[in-house]
């Protein structure tokens, strides 16, 4: 038997469905599915979503919610354009994330902060966090979001017209992915570095 295959607007329409029933923690969450949805076609409406969970969490006092509504918010500022709130967003989250040790938290929050400066041209603090979540998510044991990284930190590089750093973090990005047998990804960085040794 084929079970129907659910549109989008399925997906948002079910989670509005179910959200007016919804008190707390299970709110929230809901509406960082909502918002994750939204997203993609109205990012202004999925902040809408997005201000209504980091309240409910600020009020429960929850800090593990609070950095999730943050950093759930913060792909919907990012999707809207709107880098300076994804910044402020993301630096909430990772402020909470240090205190609770959440590595690989800490690891995501730190790439989602290079991904925003780069788009705001500030590319020593693109540098500086795309570091740190390189690094961390290669002892994390994770290499593919590592090689993505380094492939970030290349583009940043090059940016900046320091193509011999932007060559060295291509090069890595294709060191980390060769074990991987993932010859789709490994055939992008290979096509990386040769773009960055061409500059």
């Amino acid at each position: 038997v084929l079970l129907p295959t659910l549109t989008a607007q399925d997906v948002v329409d079910s989670l509005l469905r179910v959200l007016p029933g919804q008190r707390g923690l299970e709110r929230v969450r809901t509406l960082g599915e909502l918002q994750w949805e939204v997203g993609y076609t109205d990012p202004k409406k999925a902040l809408v979503h997005g201000r209504e969970a980091l309240g409910i969490a600020e009020l429960l006092g929850d800090s593990s919610a609070i950095a999730i509504a943050a950093n759930d918010m913060a792909v919907s500022a990012h999707r809207a354009a709107d880098y300076p709130l994804a910044v402020e967003l993301n630096q909430r989250a990772l402020s909470i994330r240090r205190v609770a040790k959440d590595s690989a938290g800490i690891a995501a929050s730190h790439a989602k902060l290079s991904t925003a400066y780069t788009e705001l041209q500030r590319l020593d603090s693109a540098l500086y966090h795309g570091f740190r979540a390189a690094d961390l998510f290669e002892a994390l044991h994770d290499p593919q979001r590592s090689a993505q990284m380094r492939g970030n930190l290349s583009r940043i590089y090059q940016l900046q017209g320091s193509f011999e750093q932007a060559a060295k973090a291509a090069q890595r990005a294709v060191e980390l992915l060769l074990p991987s047998g993932n010859t789709y990804a490994i055939a992008s960085a290979w096509g990386q570095l040769g773009t960055v040794r061409i500059d």
